[in-house]
């Protein structure tokens, strides 16, 4: 059973289709299936540094939204590297909106873009979690993104438990 407001899910069982039933495939860029934290074959996928995924046609977030994912780092990067967000649903950052979960040096952040209208800049909120994930080791990260008005109130989980929450009041609604 897909959850109501499902976007997107991926299993990859081998492929990277969107399972939700909606058509989000994604663009593999050079990530490598590999085992999973199960130990099982091609159901998870190795990132070198410069490979990545895209997902097409997704729409801009700009409501309530959850994101999650499972990460095992070689090694933490040194400046900003994306782990999983959406941008203007076409991938682009430019005059961005949306957000997502990416590493800041080596610690996790979320950042969250929207607002603005008739090319006003969007607002920009960024909540710094603090968390540093172990290298080698599996870590299960999330973060939900609730909008009320001109508030949006961010919340990030590691392993099912409650690291931060940020509440930040923007320049612009969503």
């Amino acid at each position: 059973i897909m959850p109501a407001g499902l976007i997107a899910r991926y299993d990859f069982e081998g492929d990277t289709q969107d399972v939700s039933g909606f058509g989000n495939g994604i663009t593999n860029s050079g990530a490598t299936p590999t085992d999973d934290r199960f130990g099982l074959n091609s159901r998870a996928y190795k990132f070198g540094g410069t490979t990545g995924m895209q997902v097409s046609a997704v729409q801009a977030v700009t409501s309530n939204i959850t994101l999650a994912l499972w990460i095992q780092p070689a090694t933490l990067p040194g400046s900003l590297t994306g782990l999983l967000d959406n941008w203007n649903g076409d991938g682009s950052n430019t005059g961005a909106s949306g957000g997502g979960l990416i590493f800041n040096g080596n610690t996790i952040d979320i950042l969250t873009r929207g607002g603005g209208s008739g090319g006003a800049l969007p607002s920009i909120v960024d909540c710094s979690t603090g968390f540093k994930p172990p290298v080698g080791a599996y870590s299960h990260v999330a973060a939900t993104v609730a909008f009320t008005g001109t508030t949006r109130v961010i919340a990030f989980y590691v392993n099912g438990g409650l690291v931060k929450t940020c509440s930040v009041a923007t320049t612009a609604p969503p």
